[in-house]
């Protein structure tokens, strides 16, 4: 029984010595992630910005549909002033263009909302 008593406390110390340099090792592995973790965090943030500038400066389907609108009215009309000739409709030029002018600004209104 004094063999055993007489080695318990010199095992004791190395098992103390070991349960610290866990202890050591685990505190040194929470504060690399940690670090990581702020990391990470500043970039979802820097991609979620962006993200949200890009979503501010993009048409949604609607409004691209009623801009191509709106070209093609401004276009017609372009042709129209340009070739000024008499259009074998009953409808003047003159007329089809204010025609024009109305629907680009229906359209614009639209845009605006």
């Amino acid at each position: 029984m004094k063999k055993i008593d007489l080695q318990l406390p010199k095992y004791a110390i190395y098992v103390i010595y070991v349960i610290g340099l866990i202890s050591i090792m685990n505190y040194f592995r929470g504060c690399g992630t940690s670090s990581e973790n702020i990391r990470m965090r500043k970039e979802v943030k820097a991609l979620t910005e962006q993200v949200d500038s890009l979503q501010e400066n993009t048409f949604s389907k609607k409004d691209q549909e009623l801009l191509y609108q709106l070209e093609g009215y401004k276009i017609s009309k372009r042709m129209l002033y340009d070739n000024n000739a008499i259009v074998r409709t009953t409808v003047r030029p003159d007329d089809r263009m204010n025609e024009y002018d109305i629907e680009i600004g229906k359209i614009e209104k639209k845009l605006r909302k």
